[in-house]
């Protein structure tokens, strides 16, 4: 099932995050506690990636013990918690009474009504099993925040003694909802947040996209411009990815040779405009959920959707009252679904969003005299989508952004915490670098020159030196300096760069302005050469927020 989690051959990619929770776990059994948190999306393989952990081989003397928590309350979390661990350790040992002893105290307390002292005596049992045994425990709680739904005052501080006092445990602690997480790190469990180390999991990055697709279709080729329009489209999301794929290796499995775009658009069309179609099914559950919360939602997430990004403009198509919609707008952003950017609101998952504007809407609002002409408005729509992706990328990167940058009209936008008014340039020029596969593109205003390295390759010292005397020709004229790059910048490089108060950005920031003027999304290539970066990335839309 594609929402179940993926393991053994079907696992990808991680290795980053999958080596740090090794290293991590080495340090626990050589006597270094370091706690770690996994961030991100729903459904970006966070379960995935703990299951994979779990089934490496662990040193002998450490005892993982994963719990979900799930919506179902204290009780049921509590007895979860402690049977797992009576399980885990009886797998490993010969007899653990006084754990087990614990363990029937944990569930007299339950059956008394106690609920607050179940829970830390089932947080005690850790400790016991490790003292009892001798083998350190990897506590690994999968959506910690839920903890919070249970009607226990001071939840998390009681989390927080547990962890602080039992040095020989580690704490894997996971969430999806990423704000909530940051907050209750931050600031419900603030003595603890150094101790514990944030990683943010995302969707896969250029390389990575591309490789799982390669790894998923097993017959045939599929040509590189259309491997990277689904890379881009999906923005690297496993299971966006997964669907589309697993769909087209149903379709190629019977019709090896095609390969085409009509093919792919037979896909989506099954998979995104079919009742039956997975992701068609995903998203109607997600606006339902959001219909749950307030029936008007949906009228705001259409708007969005339709091309509104202003609240006046939102306020006008999704005829939602200024104050209700500003409200319901803050919720989705709390939801992850909607991100601001000055004055600016998208919708962050742009398939999700092109759900919106090409199903929900063409099915519940246009009323054709039948069911197949909203079929073919679809396939036309995504056939037309492909088109317009590939003839847009299919130029000189540097170029596009240059034209992109010219589409701006004195927008105020933000980027990474830093505001930007994006002037109304009236020209805009590519010049020559001293280095191959760095441009810079000059952008001319009424009163402003902006000035960006744009970059295929890994940056170091001498590149940002050349830069720097490159836009000092310009004086008093020079307003801004950004550097681009999908690529990687030496530490002492970027150093330099940030005394002389350069931007730096990469694809996430660069897409934020390709959505805010409704332009198609662009990868960044890499040209891997001595000095050249082993990273690539499309948008991490949360890094970007």
């Amino acid at each position: 099932m594609l929402l179940d989690p993926a393991i053994g051959s079907n696992f990808y990619g991680r290795s980053d995050i999958l080596a740090l929770l090794e290293k991590r776990a080495e340090g626990l059994r050589s006597g270094y506690r370091q706690n770690v948190a996994v961030i991100g999306p729903s459904y970006c393989g966070k379960t995935s990636l703990l299951y994979r952990f779990i089934s490496l081989p662990v040193h002998k003397d450490l005892v993982p013990v994963y719990i979900e928590v799930k919506d179902k309350g204290l009780p049921a979390f509590a007895e979860k918690f402690s049977s797992t661990l009576i399980y885990r350790y009886l797998d490993r040992t010969e007899g653990i009474p006084r754990t087990l002893k614990a363990s029937k105290a944990v569930e007299t307390l339950l059956k008394s009504g106690k609920g607050a002292k179940a829970f830390r005596a089932a947080l005690e049992l850790p400790a016991i099993a490790f003292a009892e045994t001798g083998l350190k425990p990897v506590v690994i709680i999968d959506e910690f925040d839920r903890l919070g739904g249970f009607g226990i005052e001071d939840v998390f501080a009681e989390l927080g003694k547990s962890i602080m006092v039992q040095k020989d445990t580690m704490y894997i602690v996971a969430s999806s909802r990423i704000k909530q997480a940051r907050e209750i790190l931050s600031e419900k469990l603030s003595l603890l947040f150094g101790n514990f180390e944030v990683c943010e999991l995302g969707t896969f990055g250029v390389k990575e996209a591309c490789g799982f697709i390669d790894s998923r279709l097993t017959c045939g080729d599929l040509p590189p411009e259309l491997r990277e329009f689904i890379a881009s489209f999906t923005d690297g999301h496993p299971f966006y990815l997964d669907a589309v794929l697993v769909d087209m290796e149903k379709r190629t499995g019977r019709l090896p040779q095609c390969r085409h775009k009509d093919e792919l658009v037979n896909t989506f069309t099954e998979t995104l405009f079919d009742s039956k179609g997975i992701l068609n099914q995903h998203f109607s559950v997600v606006l339902t959920e959001f219909e749950g919360m307030d029936r008007r939602m949906t009228p705001v997430l259409l708007a969005l959707s339709a091309g509104a990004k202003k609240l006046a403009e939102i306020v006008s198509t999704s005829r939602v009252k200024k104050p209700e919609a500003a409200a319901l707008l803050e919720k989705l952003i709390d939801s992850g679904k909607v991100s601001k950017h000055g004055v600016c609101y998208l919708i962050r998952d742009k398939v999700f969003e092109f759900w919106l504007k090409n199903v929900y809407h063409s099915k519940e609002y246009l009323f054709d005299s039948g069911y197949e002409p909203k079929i073919s408005r679809f396939r036309e729509s995504v056939s037309g989508f492909i088109d317009s992706y590939v003839s847009e990328n299919s130029g000189e990167r540097a170029r596009i952004t240059g034209e992109l940058f010219m589409s701006f009209r004195g927008e105020l936008v933000e980027l990474s915490g830093k505001s930007l008014k994006m002037p109304h340039f009236k020209s805009c020029e590519l010049e020559r670098s001293k280095t191959d596969g760095i441009s810079y593109i000059k952008l001319s205003g009424a009163d402003s020159i902006w000035v960006l390295l744009f970059s295929y390759r890994g940056l170091r010292d001498n590149h940002i030196i050349d830069y720097i005397n490159h836009c000092r020709k310009y004086k008093d004229g020079l307003k801004r300096r950004i550097i681009i790059t999908a690529a990687d910048i030496g530490a002492n490089a970027k150093l330099i760069a940030k005394d002389a108060k350069c931007l730096i950005w990469g694809p996430a920031e660069l897409n934020i302005l390709m959505d805010i003027a409704g332009r198609h999304r662009i990868v960044l290539p890499v040209e891997h050469g001595d000095d050249a970066a082993a990273c690539e990335g499309l948008m991490d839309s949360e890094n970007a927020s």
